[in-house]
């Protein structure tokens, strides 16, 4: 008897449910949660949406066509020589740091130097509610980082820009400009530089001393928007990326296996493994169409075997010498039974039992069958004239032993009711 079901199936279709939805949820944490919430932050970075965020000047890049990354993780390896890192506004904390120095010995950079800082408002967290200006002497030690005996100074009011590459001119209030001998001005005023540049051996190195230009509250100013793309532009080789580190704000980001297997190009190889998973669940769970009868048990007794043994002789392919014994063993089962002399073989035997035949007005000549028999033997893989050939000579056999005539209906007596033929004509002979 069987035992009682512990849950119903209800149930059971219930919690698999759940644990289905338990473990998606749980790839999907680990595959985006770093992702499914966004950054609530007032800093100068990509991700701000405050006034000194970055996030409408990557924006604004990407709507025009320029291929942008937001790099959370080893920037300066992810560079070739076609890129641009821009290091936008990374903490005066970092001056001296190693990171930092890595990514200032990528083959073409941009730097940001910093301006403000930032608390967020009460009502609205991703908003700035209160900016303070950073010290210029703080501003300095950046910059003194990526350009020796450069100085950082901030002024009052509006400055008269130069004539200089870029034709857009910035609209900028208190500017924060620098002064260096090694730099070359691209954007400048008589009070110092906006935009300066250092080439060397392998690196090109661009500073842009004013975050303002690019800021979501500055971008929108005059022909900010204009001059910020057309530094980009400048700086980036043709065909490259824009990189866009984040690190340096502390959003890095570990590589991840399992991200990796949702981005391009490995998402193909994903959706594949599970195509074919899908696949041999679905094979494994349900069958195509009607299922297959199950092959009958061999029955024991003298048919099976006599079966089996036909068969693989038929398989073999000794249909003729099957038809030839089977001819020797009727002749001398009916030269027997009609009692011929012993002392007959072949030919006078098959001449002797011709003509009791014809006594007994067979319609089959023994000689006739040697022959036929012989024939269809010589071309065994014509299977229907062996048959042909055997019905013949049981036919024969018939007659010979029982007398010529139509026995559809099964009057004859069987062959094993006398050995002598006992009641049947020519049974004396």
């Amino acid at each position: 008897m069987n035992a009682p079901a512990i849950f119903a199936g209800r149930t059971v279709a219930g919690l698999v449910a759940v644990g289905c939805l338990s473990f998606l949820a749980a790839v999907a944490l680990i595959v985006a949660g770093e992702d499914l919430f966004p950054s609530s932050t007032v800093d100068a970075n990509a991700f701000s949406e405050s006034a000194i965020g970055h996030k409408a000047f990557i924006e604004t890049l990407q709507r025009l066509g320029i291929r942008v990354l937001v790099s959370r993780s080893d920037s300066a390896a992810k560079a070739t020589p076609d890129d641009l890192v821009i290091v936008a506004e990374p903490p005066v904390a970092r001056a001296e740091d190693a990171y930092l120095r890595q990514l200032l010995q990528a083959p073409n950079v941009l730097l940001v130097l910093p301006k403000w800082l930032a608390a967020p408002e009460f009502a609205n967290r991703r908003w700035a509610g209160e900016v303070e200006r950073l010290p210029v002497q703080m501003v300095d030690e950046l910059l003194q980082a990526a350009a020796p005996a450069a100085n950082a100074e901030a002024l009052q009011g509006s400055v008269t820009w130069k004539p200089g590459r870029l034709d857009a001119k910035p609209t900028l209030d208190d500017p924060q400009l620098m002064e260096s001998q090694r730099l070359r001005p691209l954007v400048d005023s008589d009070q110092g530089m906006l935009l300066g540049s250092l080439t060397g051996v392998s690196r090109h190195l661009w500073i842009l001393s004013d975050p303002d230009l690019l800021s979501n509250h500055g971008l929108k100013r005059g022909d900010n928007a204009a001059l910020a793309v057309g530094i980009v532009e400048a700086a980036l080789p043709a065909g490259g990326t824009v990189i866009v580190d984040e690190v340096i704000h502390g959003f890095r980001r570990d590589p991840n296996l399992w991200r990796s297997l949702l981005e391009f190009p490995f998402v193909f190889v994903t959706l594949n493994a599970l195509a074919t998973v899908a696949i041999l669940v679905w094979a494994a769970t349900g069958r195509f169409g009607a299922p297959v009868p199950i092959a009958a048990p061999l029955k024991a007794g003298k048919t099976t075997l006599i079966g089996n043994a036909a068969g693989l002789l038929r398989h073999g392919g000794h249909g003729g010498a099957m038809l030839r014994r089977y001819l020797a063993v009727t002749f001398g089962d009916v030269a027997r039974r009609v009692h011929a002399p012993a002392d007959l073989a072949d030919a006078t035997l098959a001449d002797w039992l011709g003509r009791i035949g014809k006594v007994r007005q067979v319609g089959f000549a023994p000689a006739v069958l040697q022959a036929e028999a012989e024939a269809a033997a010589t071309t065994p893989a014509d299977e229907r004239r062996l048959l042909q050939a055997a019905r013949n000579l049981h036919r024969w056999k018939q007659e010979m032993l029982h007398g010529p005539g139509d026995d559809s209906s099964g009057r004859r007596t069987s062959e094993t009711g006398s050995a002598q033929g006992g009641r049947r004509p020519g049974g004396g002979h």
